[in-house]
Formats: C-alpha cells, sequence, structure tokens
C-alpha cells in the first residue's frame, strides 16, 4: 500500500474537537468571572442607539473612552434588541465572546494539527490556559481579536496573514507594531514584505485617522489617561507568562532556531516569533493593563502556539523526556492558576450583579454621579456620570496622575454640579467608609468636604470586604 492510500491519522481530524471541548468546559467554569469595563463600550453602544452620540453618559463630554474604537458601534445592534438593557446586552455578549473563544481555538488546533498526541500539547493548554478561559467572558472585544488572531496565525499565505492582523489590531491597538513588524520580516521577498506590512497598517491607520478627524487625537484617550509604567509592565508580563503557561514549551527551541533537523524557521513560525517578540516589548512599554488574569497576554497565545508546536516536533523523537516535562510542567501551570488565582475571579458576576441591584435604587433621585469605577455604574444609573479616572473625560484624562490618582479636586466636582460620590473602600463606624485609592482620599481629605457632602450609607460589594460609601451634596446643585 502506497503511503498516500493509508487511512488519515485519527489525530489531526480529532484534535479541533477535543480543544474545542477542552476550552468551552474550562469557559464555562469560568462563566461568573467579568470586568467592570465590559459596561462602558455598551454604555457608549446605548447612547449611539438613542441617537446621543459618541459619548459615555447623557449630557457627558463627546469623548474616545473606549480603545477599540470599532467595538461600541458593533455593539449598538445588541444593545437596541435588549433595549438598553445593559445588564441582558453583557450577556448575550459574553455568550458571543465564549463562542468566538471555543471556535479560534479549534480553528488553531486543525492549523498546527500533528500525528502525534504530545506534539499538540501546547494547543490543549492554550484551551485551558487561564487568560483565554477568563476573558473568553469578559464582556469585552477580546474573544473576536482572540479569532482574528488565530486567522493570522494560522495562515502560511503573508498577504493574508497580513490582513488578518491588521484587522485585529483595530480591536487592540497595541497590538499595531506586531502585527506590522511580522509582516513585513517574514515573506523571504522584500517586496511580498513591504505589500504585507502595508496590508497590516492600513486597518489600525484608518482608525487613528477617524479618531484624529472625531476627537483630535490618533491615540486612544487611555494613553493620557493610565500612563504607561515599565516596573509594571514587565512584572505585568512575566506573571502573565507564568499562568499562561504556553513560554513554557519553548524551553528547547534548539529546532525552532534552525539547529535542530527541521533547519531554518518556516515563513509562518518566523512571523510568530516576531509576533511575540514585539508584542512582549510592546506590553513591557505600555505598563501592562490594570485587569485581572493577563487580558495583554492573550494576542501572544496564537503565535506561541504556532511557536510551541514546532518546538514540539522538532524535539520529540530525541528528547522525549524533556518534551514530556515540559507538557507536565505545563499542565501543572494552567491547573494551580486556575484553582488558585482563578477561583477569586468567579464571583466576580455575581458581585457587580448585586451590587447594581442594591445601588440602583440609591442613585435613582440623583442628578449627577461621580465615582472612579464607572462600568458598572452606568448599569444602575442612567443620568450624567462623572469619570473621576478620566477614561471616558478628557479633561480629567490629561490631570497629573495615574488611573486611580487623578488631582481632581471639590471645584471641579462643583463646576459638573456633583450631587452624589461614591468612594470605594471598607466601611468604618466613625466615618462611614476609608476610601482606598488616591483621588478619592484626596477629595476626602479636603478641609471643605463636610461642607459640601454628607455620608448617607454603605453598599457592600459582595463578601470582599469593600464596597462603596455613598455621599450626598449638601446644597441641591
Amino acid at each position: 500500500m502506497k503511503p498516500d492510500d493509508l487511512p488519515p491519522a485519527p489525530v489531526p481530524r480529532l484534535l479541533p474537537v477535543l480543544a474545542g471541548g477542552l476550552a468551552a468546559a474550562v469557559t464555562f467554569a469560568n462563566r461568573g468571572f467579568v470586568v467592570d469595563d465590559a459596561y462602558i463600550p455598551l454604555a457608549y453602544a446605548r447612547m449611539l442607539a438613542t441617537g446621543g452620540g459618541y459619548r459615555f453618559s447623557p449630557g457627558g463630554p463627546i469623548a474616545d473612552g473606549v480603545t477599540p474604537l470599532p467595538w461600541a458601534p458593533l455593539l449598538v445592534p445588541v444593545v437596541a434588541a435588549c433595549h438598553g438593557d445593559l445588564n441582558r446586552a453583557l450577556s448575550v455578549v459574553r455568550v458571543i465572546g465564549a463562542v468566538a473563544f471555543v471556535a479560534g481555538i479549534a480553528l488553531l488546533a486543525r492549523a498546527v494539527a500533528q500525528p502525534k498526541w504530545l506534539q499538540n500539547a501546547p494547543v490543549l493548554v492554550a484551551a485551558a490556559a487561564l487568560p483565554c478561559t477568563m476573558h473568553a467572558v469578559a464582556g469585552l472585544e477580546m474573544p473576536l481579536f482572540f479569532l482574528l488572531a488565530v486567522a493570522a496565525a494560522s495562515e502560511r499565505r503573508p498577504l493574508h496573514a497580513a490582513a488578518f492582523a491588521g484587522i485585529a489590531a483595530t480591536l487592540r491597538p497595541e497590538f499595531a507594531p506586531a502585527a506590522i513588524v511580522a509582516a513585513a520580516v517574514s515573506p523571504p521577498q522584500w517586496a511580498t514584505g513591504a505589500r504585507a506590512a502595508l496590508l497590516a497598517a492600513v486597518p489600525p491607520a484608518i482608525v487613528g485617522v477617524l479618531r484624529l478627524a472625531l476627537f483630535g487625537h490618533p491615540v486612544p484617550l487611555a494613553v493620557a489617561a493610565k500612563p504607561s509604567d515599565l516596573s509594571h509592565g514587565f512584572m505585568y508580563l512575566a506573571a502573565s507568562m507564568v499562568v499562561g503557561a504556553l513560554p513554557v514549551f519553548l524551553l528547547d527551541a534548539r529546532g525552532l532556531l534552525g539547529r535542530g533537523t527541521a533547519g531554518a524557521p518556516d515563513g509562518r513560525t518566523l512571523r510568530a516569533l516576531v509576533t511575540v517578540v514585539v508584542h512582549g516589548v510592546v506590553v513591557v512599554f505600555v505598563g501592562g493593563d490594570w485587569m485581572p488574569f493577563g487580558r495583554f497576554f492573550v494576542p501572544m497565545v496564537p503565535p506561541l502556539v504556532v511557536l510551541g508546536t514546532a518546538c514540539m516536533m522538532h524535539v520529540d523523537a530525541g528528547r522525549r523526556v524533556s518534551t514530556l516535562v515540559r507538557t507536565v510542567l505545563a499542565a501543572f501551570l494552567v491547573v494551580v492558576s486556575q484553582f488558585g488565582a482563578g477561583r477569586g475571579g468567579r464571583h466576580v458576576l455575581a458581585d457587580r450583579r448585586a451590587l447594581i441591584e442594591q445601588m440602583a435604587p440609591v442613585v435613582a433621585t440623583s442628578s449627577r454621579v461621580a465615582a472612579l469605577d464607572i462600568g458598572w455604574l452606568s448599569a444602575a444609573f442612567g443620568g450624567r456620570i462623572v469619570d473621576l479616572a478620566g477614561l471616558t473625560d478628557p479633561e480629567i484624562a490629561v490631570l497629573a496622575g495615574g488611573h486611580t490618582s487623578k488631582h481632581v479636586d471639590l471645584a471641579m466636582l462643583e463646576e459638573r454640579q456633583v450631587d452624589t460620590l461614591l468612594f470605594y473602600g471598607k466601611p468604618d463606624a466613625r466615618y462611614g467608609v476609608l476610601p482606598a485609592r488616591v483621588v478619592e482620599q484626596r477629595i476626602y481629605g479636603d478641609a471643605r468636604f463636610d461642607e459640601q457632602f454628607v455620608w448617607e450609607r454603605f453598599v457592600p460589594l459582595g463578601a470582599t470586604g469593600f464596597g462603596y460609601g455613598v455621599f450626598r451634596a449638601t446644597k441641591k446643585r
């Protein structure tokens, strides 16, 4: 019997089903996770759906408060179908995200499948990795980005890969440098590389031009609102790689680098290597991300799977013991991260929904509410929200200080006619609440605070021991 007449190996055919099933099971287990910022683009979509313009809340400034510019318009049909109910809309988006992630893992498994099970360990680790499975249901754009990144990492044709990567970069702007550089260096001919780089650069460039025309600046407002910190970025990347587990498969990269039996890496493998390196450097320089579970690590997962599979394929035959050890170590890191760090994230959704339900009647009579955590608040309150972090307010965004330490003072609150303040912290019998963040502490510590605001109540955030203190203006504004 000729080799061509042999039946296909069962592993490549079964791997997408197994990887997709594993991704679905672990993602379902993490369904209790959400991020507060998921409500922000939904609030923008609600304003767009009702003709209120590209703003966060009624009467607020027109502002680029959503880093992935196309994301809020994409959510308009969802919010409209849910009649402006942000909790219902978030549920729909989370389901769509989970489906997109599972589909992405299945497509990635199909693209990298090898004849031996052990060689396919990287994609199975990715299917259960903490950053991926948590942010699949976080309610943001990351699952859709992941699906596009999988298409880019899986594609062997450089121009097609560049196009997918460029479109993906419209959803995560910090991915643009990796998309462009990887597209430029992977094709063997310089002319093809130049065309590929152009294809990758055009979509994010269009978004930058639109941002400039609409808001007066080509980069997201978050760049000003959340200044970068190199030390935090380095620690963020290191921690993400540990909980992500996939870099374990690169510990023996001799074959990948052209010193093994397989020779120099092909275009897809080289593109994956450049993508990982460049994006890793960008993550460090932008200071990482405040969200838990390594969101900025997720763009590195598809190319890391390509690289990890190449390493496993190159060295498996001669180094079975080291290959098995790396696989066990990666699986161990996944299990520890899911049952360790991941455990605390599975109650976030329930806590947020309970908080929204309790806070809604409290702020119902308010005219303008100021808070640092504005995402969940937009689901509890439909009026004007003053963003103390500056994510949706250009004037506050450019103030001195970081994400939680902007130099907001009482005069700015009075100018914005704030009649209700929400401070996050621990309850205190004497002061009502002990503010936990610098911006809240600065406002609370002002000598004039007691003249302008009075304590009303404390609303707990689940069983965390923290919650939100509610303060009312002493005079009608």
